[in-house]
């Protein structure tokens, strides 16, 4: 998705740059795009037409994408959670599975969500928006 071949093409160019004509004067505060080549696009066309900076622009799913449980991944079964917890308090990581997802402990899942927390607060924090106080 991050090719190059699946750019904007340049109807959809101009079709953004439409579409961020009638956003003029609802000006968002931070732009999120997903890691696809045409999504970059937009969030980059969007920014210069109305003139963020490009610390406002920024990827969705940098501290939050999927990550496996390995062989617990998806199961439901009575001792999973335990499982894991004793796996963690040793320092090991899930048996990874056949299909090549690698696992993470509750440990990364923990740090991952503290580094999230922190981009958000930084992001949005001592914003106010129209409407709210």
């Amino acid at each position: 998705m991050t090719n190059r071949e699946n750019a904007l093409s340049p109807a959809g160019v101009k079709e953004a740059g439409e579409a961020t004509a009638m956003m003029m004067g609802n000006t968002p505060t931070i732009i999120k795009h997903p890691l696809a080549a045409s999504t970059i696009d937009t969030a980059n066309i969007v920014s210069q037409k109305l003139r963020l900076g490009r610390d406002r622009v920024v990827p969705e799913f940098t501290f939050m994408d999927g990550r496996g449980a390995g062989m617990f991944n998806g199961l439901e079964l009575e001792g999973t959670t335990e499982a894991m917890v004793a796996m963690d308090k040793e320092g090991r990581l899930p048996p990874e599975t056949v299909d090549g997802t690698g696992s993470e402990g509750l440990k990364n899942v923990q740090v991952r969500l503290r580094q999230l927390m922190s981009v958000l607060e930084t992001q949005y924090g001592g914003e106010v928006r129209k409407g709210r106080s």
